[in-house]
Formats: C-alpha cells, sequence, structure tokens
C-alpha cells in the first residue's frame, strides 16, 4: 500500500482536466460540479490504496478524515449512489481518460528518453462480476476463455477464466505499461498484436518501436508482416507445429534453414542486401558431399532473407544471444501484469459489462503509471515498479 504522501502525489500527478471538462457539460442528480474533482479523485485512490469496491472506498473515506480532505470532501461525504452514478458517467467517456493516460506517459518519456524503444505485447484475464452458471446471464458480454496452465487441476492441463481480456504493450526495458484494449475472454490473442500498437501510436503519435516482443500466441504471418513493413524486428517464438516436429520443415524452430541432409544450418554474417548467410553444419551432413549425374544433393551455402519468411526470420537472428537477451524481457508484462492485479485493484472489482471494465482496466493502469511517475521524479528509479513500500 501506498504511503500517505505518495498517495497525495499521484493523486496531484494525474491531469483530469479535460474529463472532468466534459463532465461539467452534463447535468447530473446528486452530483454537483464541484464535486466533481473530488470524486474523481477518491475513485482514483480507491486503485492506489487497492479497495475492493465502491463500498470499501465509501468506508475507508467516512472512518479516515484525512484521506476525506486530500480528496477534496469539505461538506458531509456524498452517499454511495453519488459515488456509482459517478463511476457510470466516466465510463462513457474512455478516450478522454485513455488522454490523461496518455499524458502521463508523455511525461515518464520526458524522463525517460529511450522509453518505447523495446515494447512487449501480451494479454491477461479480467473476471467479472456476474455469474456464469445463471439461467439468465447478469454479464451477457463476458465470455469463456482457456489458458494452458501447469497448476490447472483439468484433464486437458488448462485454466479456464470468464470475463474480459485486457491487450496491453509495455515498455519491455522498463516494465511500464504503454497501451491497452479490452475485448472480451473470448478473443483470441494473434489479430490484436498490431491493433493494441495501433491503438497506442494513436495516442502516443512519438510511438516508433524498434523491437516488439510476444509468446508464441502471437506467432503469425500476419503480426510478421506487420512489423516488417513498420521497420520493427519481430522477436516473436515460434509455435511447435506436427509439421516442425517432423522431417520436410525447411526450417528450425530457432529461424535457422535446415539443409537437404535434414540439419539445421550455421549462421555466418548479415549482408544488408542480401540478408544472413548460413552454411552446412561443421561437421557436415549425409549428403554434403554427395554428387550424382554432376549435382550436388546438398547445398553447401545459402542466403536467406527476412522478406522471403517473415514467420522464421528477422533482422535478428532466432539463434543469436542478441534474440535470445530481447526475448527474455518478455517477463516484463508479465510482472506488469501481475503488480496491476496484485496491488492496482486490477481483479479487485464488482462490476460488468465490456464498458465498464474498460474504464476499471484503464483507472488501474493510470494509477500504476502515476505512482512510477512519482517515484521517477523522486530519485526512486530503481523501484519504480514496486506498487507496495518495501520493508527495510
Amino acid at each position: 500500500m501506498a504511503s500517505f504522501s505518495e498517495l497525495a502525489a499521484v493523486l496531484d500527478i494525474v491531469d483530469p482536466s479535460l474529463l472532468l471538462f466534459r463532465l461539467r457539460l452534463e447535468r447530473c442528480r446528486g452530483c454537483p460540479g464541484r464535486q466533481l474533482e473530488a470524486l474523481w479523485r477518491a475513485y482514483l485512490a480507491s486503485f492506489v490504496l487497492n479497495l475492493p469496491s465502491t463500498n470499501a472506498l465509501v468506508r475507508r473515506l467516512e472512518d479516515d478524515s484525512a484521506l476525506r480532505v486530500l480528496c477534496g470532501f469539505s461538506e458531509k461525504l456524498p452517499h454511495r449512489t453519488t459515488f456509482n452514478r459517478f463511476i457510470q458517467r466516466l465510463s462513457h467517456f474512455p478516450v478522454l481518460v485513455e488522454i490523461a493516460l496518455a499524458n502521463l506517459t508523455e511525461e515518464i518519456r520526458e524522463l525517460l528518453p529511450d522509453f518505447g524503444r523495446v515494447l512487449a505485447v501480451d494479454s491477461t484475464t479480467v473476471r467479472t462480476h456476474g455469474n456464469p452458471n445463471r439461467k439468465v446471464l447478469s454479464d451477457p458480454e463476458a465470455s469463456w476463455t482457456a489458458k494452458n496452465s501447469p497448476r490447472s487441476k483439468g484433464k486437458d492441463g488448462k485454466e479456464w477464466h470468464y470475463g474480459y481480456k485486457v491487450h496491453a504493450v509495455c515498455d519491455a526495458d522498463y516494465g511500464l505499461p504503454v497501451g491497452l484494449i479490452t475485448t472480451t475472454a473470448k478473443r483470441n490473442d494473434s489479430p490484436w498484436l498490431p491493433r493494441v500498437i495501433e491503438h497506442s501510436k494513436a495516442f502516443l503519435p512519438w510511438l516508433k518501436p524498434g523491437a516488439v516482443i510476444a509468446d508464441r500466441g502471437y506467432d503469425a504471418e500476419s503480426n510478421s508482416c506487420y512489423l516488417y513493413e513498420n521497420g520493427v524486428a519481430a522477436i516473436i517464438h515460434i509455435r511447435e507445429t506436427r509439421k516442425s516436429k517432423g522431417k520436410g520443415e525447411v526450417h528450425s524452430l530457432d529461424g535457422r534453414p535446415i539443409c537437404m541432409g535434414g540439419q539445421p544450418m550455421e549462421f555466418i554474417e548479415t549482408n544488408i542486401y542480401k540478408g544472413h548467410r548460413y552454411t552446412c553444419p561443421a561437421g557436415g551432413c549425409d549428403l554434403r558431399d554427395s554428387m550424382s549425374t554432376g549435382i550436388r544433393h546438398c547445398d553447401f551455402e545459402t542466403w536467406e532473407h527476412p522478406s522471403s519468411n517473415l514467420r522464421f526470420f528477422s533482422w535478428i537472428p532466432r539463434h543469436t544471444k542478441t534474440w535470445k537477451d530481447l526475448y527474455a524481457k518478455r517477463q516484463s508484462i508479465e510482472r506488469m501484469f501481475k503488480g496491476m492485479k496484485q496491488s492496482r485493484r486490477l481483479e479487485g472489482h464488482c462490476v460488468r459489462g465490456l464498458r465498464q471494465i474498460r474504464l476499471h482496466a484503464l483507472m488501474s493502469t493510470i494509477s500504476f503509471q502515476a505512482t512510477a511517475l512519482v517515484k521517477i521524479g523522486t530519485g526512486q528509479e530503481a523501484d519504480m515498479r514496486w506498487m507496495v513500500r518495501r520493508v527495510v
């Protein structure tokens, strides 16, 4: 949990002026204009304090006079329904909430000049408050999805989730969010890689990554083609298919061409015009020196240009240490999701529906980003991903 001074800094650093101006244009019973900023600060504080519901927030405000003053409630505390109506209204303007998030990201970029150079893409499930076992579903927009999990007790080794998905982009070096899209849970991950990157660029025009990292769930020709056409190195793990396990595959899983003798060839060099040069293994293969009617049965050398097979090749060869070091940074987005779920209320809510879940995910991300920005600004860059106070 954040300290009181850190909470105050987080609430002050987020600029909701454009959003509040839009809300003031509408009149809402029980929610006077002068309370809008206080309601916003209290709602944001619920994510920083990791409070699981509106009821928990109201109880905390009733018991903590210092928090009430910090949020801006100088008079009697509004009724719980006023908070609920405010959140409902807020969910109608997700673009304005994303602008507030983009402003925080802009400030982080000014402090970390290489921010956004290497990106990681992944998704995580977010539960719904609805019950999937009722005859009349309380959240008809939610859906089921399954993920492979070693902890699963099922026979298929999969863990089933009912709700929604957050598809996100984060900076792989710093582990901080860049952008996100929320969908129903049944959506496949792969098609959302170009969409979430383009969505992030719409709010951050300066975003021009040199490399994008993703797991095998994003292994698709369309994703590799998109990244290649935008001059981005694709650091995407290849799915192991039935064909790749047996003979007849022309590339190994680490991206090396396989010679006619069935051996992965060795990388020699890269030429900006020709691509990557490979030769037969140093020890040779069964067909290396085989000749029949003047025709060599196994190529001694071959050039592979990344554009010839975008799924397998990249300007950074897969089997090199550089590629492996970059792929290891994919864990940054997993740590980010874990921090948002454990300490920034991503899983703690009582809401249903795609619109409400989208707002909830955005607010969780804003609280995460604002906390990191406060720490960077106070010289705690090493701890910027820590959403709870360290015990020393």
